[in-house]
């Protein structure tokens, strides 16, 4: 088949799921790519998401970049001004992007989500079968945590919120138009259905195998024990409650954190530092690493905490057993799906207590499971080839049906 794949995906788990995607599928479908240059407003990229973004590119047939604005109207709309007209400036590219995608002979689109608008308005213009593949709802629409965090005193309040109130309509427009939804879990299919009324169709995630792996050659690290808790500086990954877990560890045992990140939500970083300042707790911050990096730090780790709030998926907990390190995880969203309890990790409630106990228990006595057996409650049912071919027979039948 030949699909358009359109994107604007942030650095992260998202877009790492995309580009393996396109890579263990490459053979099967032709792929043109379609992105929008956010330019001044996109940020700076660390190394290995340049690699990232090449590897994504190099499965694919064409790409074709949008800019969202000239340099010299992005000079104009500089600071608050673009926060506010954001979502005007990429709807307006989206629909263009939709055009040429409509004119160039495609028998399906795989759409993912944009960091602006969550749904893309790009579903709503397209004449093509179309098959949007969303991690989770836009969470500042229904969930008041994120809606609690984003106030603003004054007259930002009142801005910010009807911003926000034009941009939850337009999502939930374009969830509408798409002629099929497909999700990462059980849990983001439920909250899919309520809140947008829509059943989607639970396409599984894999993992890279042959990056997070046990590596025996690998040297012997450190004597310290360490922990690590993976995802962006944000307070609902929740690395603050794995901060205040450890602190309640006897200083004498207490193991080290690491934390690998990409995003980082403004003033969380100083947040997460006083944190662990106050706790006792020795914090070590990595941004930037390649998937390499990341399994010597799981294999390093006594064990992989995951304390995010309603995580969609679990890939995290996936790589950490691929690399042969139990989970300690909270019994919450799409954990549930990828942590099999004292089997491969422990599920536990969201109180630091019961997280501390956990980390304490995989310390001193672990599982009763060696790394091997570990890796074997992951591969090969959650590699990427079982993924890919999911994801196909779905484009297929997309493209099939909405005929």
């Amino acid at each position: 088949m030949k699909v358009a794949v359109y994107h604007n995906l942030p650095p992260g788990g998202a877009r790492r799921v995309l580009s393996e995607f396109l890579r263990h599928s490459n053979g099967e479908n032709e792929y043109d790519l379609y992105t929008v240059d956010l330019g001044p407003f996109g940020g700076t990229a660390s190394a290995p998401t340049r690699a990232e973004y090449h590897a994504m590119h190099a499965n694919v047939s064409r790409t074709f970049s949008y800019p969202v604005m000239g340099k010299a109207r992005a000079r104009a709309v500089a600071g608050a001004p673009w926060l506010v007209t954001a979502s005007h400036w990429v709807a307006r590219v989206e629909r263009r992007i939709a055009a040429d995608i409509n004119k160039r002979g495609y028998d399906v689109a795989l759409v993912c989500s944009c960091q602006i608008t969550h749904t893309p308005s790009l579903l709503e213009h397209l004449d093509i079968p179309s098959l949007y593949y969303m991690n989770e709802p836009r969470r500042r629409s229904f969930e008041a945590l994120y809606r609690r965090r984003d106030d603003q005193p004054g007259i930002r309040r009142l801005v910010g919120t009807a911003v926000d109130h034009g941009r939850r309509e337009h999502d939930a427009a374009a969830v509408r138009a798409a002629d099929c939804v497909a999700t990462n879990s059980y849990f983001s299919a439920e909250s899919i259905q309520r809140s947008y009324g829509r059943d989607a169709v639970v396409c599984y995630l894999g993992i890279g195998t042959a990056s997070f792996d046990l590596a025996p050659d690998e040297p012997p690290h450190d004597d310290q024990p360490s922990v690590i808790s993976v995802g962006g500086l944000d307070p609902m990954k929740g690395h603050d409650v794995v901060i205040r877990s450890l602190g309640l560890l006897p200083p004498a045992s207490r193991p080290v954190l690491d934390v690998v990140y990409e995003r980082v939500h403004p003033g969380y970083r100083t947040t997460l530092e006083g944190v662990a300042e106050d706790h006792g707790v020795h914090l070590r911050l990595h941004s930037g690493i390649t998937d390499e990096e990341l399994a010597s730090l799981y294999r390093a780790a006594s064990a992989t905490v995951a304390a995010a709030r309603l995580e969609p998926f679990g890939l995290v907990p996936l790589e950490s057993l691929a690399c042969g390190t139990p989970v300690v995880a909270v019994r919450e969203g799409g954990y549930r799906e990828t942590v099999e309890h004292e089997v491969n990790g422990l599920l536990v409630d969201r109180s630091p207590i019961d997280i501390a106990q956990a980390i304490d228990r995989t310390l001193k006595v672990g599982l009763d499971r060696t790394r091997q057996e570990l890796r074997n409650t992951v591969v090969p049912k959650w590699d990427w080839d079982h993924a890919a071919k999911r994801q196909m027979e779905l484009l297929a039948r997309t493209a099939h049906d909405s005929r």
